[in-house]
């Protein structure tokens, strides 16, 4: 199996990146849960600002807010505490956007549902691999 990889999305493909995660219909509603998710599940650490857009190698990609700093995600749902660095909170919020509007379009528009499902599995996938993989998971279950 090959390895899967992140890299940062260049400048010139930034504005095709939210459409090709989220579809067109949803890329505007999926920009704003990603900064209310992210308001919401790491709220002190949280300040709002640049996000960086990450695609991988297996065809997914996810969002993560620039910070150098390490941020305390804290998910209600399930009881996770910890920090963890932007880039595996990004992972994180990326993986709650795309199961809610999984949900949201279930049996409404199915290409479109089966897209998220698609990002999320390879997304989660990517996850597993992932320095922070162990904190990922246990955020997300």
């Amino acid at each position: 199996m090959a390895e899967i990889v992140a890299t940062p999305v260049p400048m010139v493909e930034r504005l095709t990146f939210l459409p090709k995660v989220f579809g067109l219909k949803l890329m505007m509603k999926a920009e704003a849960l990603l900064y209310h998710t992210a308001e919401q599940l790491a709220a002190e650490t949280y300040k709002g600002g640049y996000w960086e857009y990450m695609k991988v190698s297996n065809g997914c990609g996810y969002a993560a807010p620039v910070n150098p700093a390490r941020m305390k995600v804290c998910v209600w749902g399930n009881g996770f505490e910890g920090e963890m660095s932007s880039d595996a909170a990004g992972i994180v919020f990326t993986l709650f956007v795309l199961n809610n509007l999984m949900f949201e379009t279930s049996g409404k528009d199915e290409a479109l549902t089966e897209l998220l499902i698609k990002n999320w599995e390879q997304l989660r996938d990517y996850a597993a691999t992932h320095a922070e993989a162990r904190q990922i998971y246990r955020a997300i279950d």
